[in-house]
């Protein structure tokens, strides 16, 4: 594969060619995140494919496959299939949910985006991305005390009290 020697940037900036990465799949899979971060989405492909072909059963180099794709504008529908296959395997990783519904989102599936972020929500409430992937969609947490309407002051009080405690 031709692609596969394409140059990439490591943590340092240092130029790190795929070629001298196979066989290592985490390698490839922190190339990958470097590049993903940079917004580099066509490089990083490269990598999380490599990874993933490496160590095709690890769920979290598929998800970010998928994701990957999802965001360099590829194969839409493998992306999805990539991040939903990760999510059935690794169904207890927040991160992995949130890549599907970033995945969703990007695909115009806004209803599965929101029960993908909810799904990640629930396994994990440290971690804001799901949180705050659902508050970008507009999609409000559920009152405290759901028998009362969101505007009674019992549930003000207590969103107030319980957004304190979280710390968000």
């Amino acid at each position: 594969m031709a692609a596969t020697h394409s140059p990439l940037t490591g943590h340092h900036n240092e130029p790190v060619d795929v070629k001298d990465l196979e066989g290592s799949p985490s390698k490839l899979f922190q190339a990958g995140m470097v590049l993903l971060n940079k917004k580099e989405t066509k490089q990083a492909v490269i990598a999380f494919r490599g990874a993933h072909e490496a160590s095709p059963d690890e769920a979290l180099y598929m998800s970010f496959l998928g994701l990957s794709m999802a965001l360099a504008r590829q194969n839409r529908r493998e992306a999805i299939a990539l991040c939903e296959k990760a999510a059935r395997r690794q169904f207890f990783q927040s991160e992995i949910f949130y890549n599907l519904g970033r995945v969703y989102l990007i695909a115009g599936q806004r209803e599965k985006a929101q029960i993908a972020f909810r799904e990640g929500v629930n396994l994990d409430e440290t971690n804001p991305d799901n949180m705050r992937a659902l508050e970008g969609m507009g999609v409000r947490r559920s009152p405290f005390f759901r028998f009362l309407p969101r505007s009674h002051k019992l549930n003000r009080y207590a969103g107030i009290a319980m957004k304190k405690i979280a710390g968000t």
